[in-house]
């Protein structure tokens, strides 16, 4: 109910980002709304890269926030992907964030054992 009245009332980018990151976390467990859940996430890490809206814009709700860092967007994207069984995916986030125990779990998920216990 939270997490609805917020979504309903946003006019701050970060506010409604932060809405979007939290339902998409909660609706991860979700069968029938995993799928936008882990679309909702990548999303969110595209935005990352984005200009607009300008740091400015941002920086306001910062402090009062739960705003997660890009490290946590993407290690959530990357357990979401290993969740739906798209361990590939889940390798090519968690390689470049040196999470090597997401990394063998991908491994051996894609069946290439040789490579998790190298």
């Amino acid at each position: 109910a939270f997490l609805e009245r917020i979504g309903k009332d946003w006019k701050n980018w970060m506010v409604h980002t932060c809405y979007l990151y939290l339902r998409s976390v909660y609706e991860s467990d979700n069968k029938r709304k995993a799928e936008r859940a882990v679309l909702q996430i990548q999303s969110i890490v595209d935005q990352y890269k984005d200009e607009e809206p300008s740091v400015d814009n941002r920086i306001n709700w910062v402090l009062a926030l739960p705003f997660p860092i890009l490290y946590q967007v993407k290690k959530e994207l990357g357990n979401q992907y290993l969740k739906l069984g798209v361990a590939n995916s889940a390798l090519d986030i968690f390689k470049p964030l040196e999470m090597w125990n997401e990394v063998i779990q991908a491994y051996i998920i894609v069946g290439e054992k040789s490579k998790a216990i190298a």
